[in-house]
């Protein structure tokens, strides 16, 4: 029998009071006079709460750093061909003398591709950093080894699934789309709504390894859409020049000729700027601090769950309470409710007092 049981009053002499038979219904008087009285085991179990916080900040918690950057559509310094035929020419031999929207939300599709996954995996290897398995001396993917994904291998082959394939391009993209965040900055009041600024930003568990990939992809993903101009570029050029050559008209010839200057100038930029898609309005940057896990947020988490433990904890020790009390023929209200751990740390001191007793 515990100590709690011994300290609690026996069944009294002479007839039980006429309502502790029949109510054991708890007040919100006594629940609150219960809870001030085992004020040291609410103190205990709080500090408890707060040690576990403390300790998972400090070696559990993994630090999440959020790198930002701000981008906008390029400014335009294409020159422009006007009204004139050399622009109605333009316009019929495909040729976009001042794409800068179009290329802007193409540059924005492609931050989210599997094409600028591969790139990035081909050029820098940061597949390898995201993905473990990866042998340096066979240069091959490893299935990962332990219980749990064998258990998951082997329940992919039953169901037909392939038990283990190497990450690719593809996956790579997945990853870096859950950690990728593309959003449009409001317009600086309601009547601005033709603001084209976007924040990217990107979560990595280093802060300078995650500013770094970010200028990659938005440098890579600029890469990528200049290439695809480029060679657009080129192949109409090619078409102009011989367009021109095989004109019997002169009109036509010189405005076919003036459409490939215009033409030559934009290869000239594309060559010569150093972001072409894209203005980088503020580059990739990182805060010293991580956005989580929140240090303050997690000490009050654990402070309310640590509160709702005592009031839970304590609801049940006094209706236990309650029931012995009646069981006994008392009413509850006059047996005191005693603090759990006041009763362990007495019931400690007994003992102790009665070894010393028997020692000496």
């Amino acid at each position: 029998m515990s100590e709690y049981q011994d300290d609690f009053p026996r069944r009294a002499a002479g007839p039980a009071p006429q309502d502790a038979g029949r109510s054991g219904a708890l007040s919100i008087g006594q629940f609150l006079s219960a809870y001030w009285r085992a004020r040291t085991f609410v103190i205990a179990v709080l500090g408890i709460f707060f040690v576990g916080a403390i300790l998972y900040l400090s070696f559990v918690a993994q630090p999440v750093y959020r790198a930002k950057a701000v981008i906008g559509p390029p400014a335009s310094s294409a020159p422009s061909l006007g009204g004139g035929p050399s622009a109605a020419l333009a316009v019929y031999a495909g040729i976009d003398l001042g794409g800068d929207s179009t290329t802007f939300m193409k540059y924005l599709q492609v931050i989210h591709s599997t094409r600028l996954a591969d790139v990035l995996d081909k050029k820098y290897g940061l597949m390898k950093d995201n993905f473990g398995g990866w042998n340096e001396q066979t240069h091959q993917w490893i299935p990962p080894s332990g219980p749990l994904p064998t258990l998951v291998r082997a329940i992919r082959g039953l169901i037909g699934m392939p038990a283990w394939a190497p990450p690719t391009a593809s996956t790579f993209a997945e990853a870096l789309a859950q950690k990728l965040n593309v959003t449009k900055i409001p317009g600086a009041s309601l009547i601005d709504i033709k603001t084209q600024l976007y924040t990217v930003s990107l979560d990595g568990a280093d802060r300078l390894q995650t500013v770094r990939l970010l200028n990659l992809i938005l440098t890579e993903a600029d890469g990528i859409v200049r290439r695809d101009r480029l060679g657009n570029a080129a192949r109409r050029m090619n078409y102009l020049k011989q367009a021109a050559g095989q004109s019997p008209e002169l009109f036509l010839r010189d405005s076919l000729q003036a459409v490939a200057m215009e033409q030559q100038r934009s290869l000239m930029m594309l060559n010569a700027d150093g972001l072409y898609a894209v203005d980088l309005i503020d580059p990739p940057n990182a805060d010293a601090t991580p956005v989580a896990p929140r240090g303050r947020v997690v000490l009050l988490v654990a402070f309310m769950m640590g509160f709702v433990v005592t009031l839970l904890g304590i609801y049940l020790l006094l209706r236990l309470h309650t029931q012995r009390a009646v069981a006994n023929g008392l009413d509850p209200r006059t047996v005191p409710f005693q603090d759990p751990v006041g009763s362990v740390i007495a019931s400690m001191r007994r003992r102790l007092g009665r070894l010393r007793g028997a020692s000496a």
